[in-house]
């Protein structure tokens, strides 16, 4: 008479659960892989400001040209960037406040596209470009206050949509302390919607 032992019935289930964590293993060794891959052939698109001269009494400053790019490896497709130039007191940082800006949007860019985009600061609906007070400008020469661009940039790729914070800043004093950090500190880039979403979308 045939007998099912129990070192038999324990066998089994370790067989059972051995097979059960090479699969779950095997399963997340490719997801690592595939995410991998897609990190390293993925669109990047981000700003590169271009450095502006010192500021004057007489200065008319209108844009902060920059360049967009695409330093990744595959085409960036829709891409949208929402931004805001703004004159911040010196003991500030920048505000991250999309209530009131700007937007330009571009339709495609090959990698290693080096396109030139220039971040006017808000004005009117008549007048967009509309330049810097004189006030403002006295400010930002003595030390009083600091310029900063800050932009989100939302994309798409093949591996699904992207998103990229920027934000820089400039003194035009060589005195002054300036709480400029959690501008740096914000740079970001991440995947999916962007944090911010711009209502015209």
């Amino acid at each position: 008479m045939w007998v099912w032992k129990p070192w038999k019935r324990m066998l089994t289930v370790i067989v059972g659960l051995a097979g059960i964590g090479y699969a779950a293993i095997t399963y997340w060794q490719w997801h690592d892989l595939r995410r991998n891959f897609e990190i390293d052939q993925r669109a990047l698109v981000r700003l590169k400001p271009i450095d502006l001269p010192d500021f004057t009494a007489d200065t008319e400053f209108r844009e902060w040209p920059m360049r967009i790019m695409n330093t990744g490896k595959s085409p960036a497709l829709g891409i949208k960037v929402a931004y805001v130039v703004e004159v911040v007191p010196a003991k500030q940082p920048p505000s991250f406040n999309f209530n009131i800006h700007e937007r330009e949007n571009v339709a495609l860019l090959f990698p290693s596209d080096n396109d030139p985009m220039n971040l006017g600061i808000i004005g009117s609906s008549i007048d967009p470009m509309k330049k810097l007070p004189t006030k403002q400008i006295a400010e930002l020469t003595s030390g009083a206050s600091y310029l900063a661009a800050f932009a989100q940039i939302s994309y798409r790729d093949q591996f699904g949509s992207h998103w990229t914070q920027f934000c820089v800043w400039k003194s035009f004093s060589k005195t002054g302390l300036f709480t400029a950090q959690p501008c740096l500190d914000w740079n970001n880039f991440g995947d999916g919607p962007p944090p911010h979403q711009d209502p015209r979308d």
